[in-house]
């Protein structure tokens, strides 16, 4: 209800302040209501935004990596967007950087298939040292019991330098 209507039916200002006062009570739990409804759709509409764009980085690495999460872990979600036609940007140009900052965390694109024993060369690995029985940076751990309790406490951050620290040394782990 407008107060201008009121006005112009020559209602005095008195009584226009209480008709408009009695309305406002009268409309303020639906504009609670609305309000909440609102504010419940931007968050739903951000949860499934968000739940878009991370099965997007999903797809986009696939198979591709060792450890998934971790690897996710290492990209900026918050870059990562979806434009107005619904197309999901960002991700690329972040694969393609972290794939050549730290190239660990993928899996070798071109995988030799799997030969019979014949078609196998002779390799000698004598003097090659299995990777559990390599001790790091960490004391009397290997890296393998290092790598395990970094990911057990959820220090993504360790987990990577150990993984890298062992790949420096010719210790590929996964």
């Amino acid at each position: 209800m407008e107060r201008s209507y009121l006005e112009g039916l020559g209602l005095e200002k008195d009584i226009i302040d209480k008709i408009m006062k009695e309305h406002g009570k009268t409309l303020n739990p639906y504009k609670e209501k609305a309000d909440k409804y609102d504010t419940q759709e931007a968050t739903h509409k951000k949860e499934m935004d968000d739940f878009k764009i991370k099965t997007a980085v999903e797809k986009v690495l696939g198979d591709n990596v060792h450890d998934l999460d971790l690897t996710i872990s290492q990209l900026d979600m918050k870059a990562i967007k979806i434009s107005k036609d619904g197309a999901i940007v960002g991700i690329e140009d972040q694969v393609t950087a972290l794939k050549e900052s730290k190239a660990f965390l993928f899996k070798e694109e071109n995988v030799v298939e799997p030969t019979t024993p014949e078609q196998d060369p002779i390799v000698d690995v004598s003097g090659l040292v299995p990777a559990q029985a390599i001790v790091g940076n960490g004391g009397d751990l290997t890296y393998d019991q290092r790598l395990k309790s970094a990911r057990e406490a959820g220090n993504n951050t360790e987990a990577i330098k150990i993984i890298a620290e062992a790949a420096q040394n010719g210790v590929n782990l996964i």
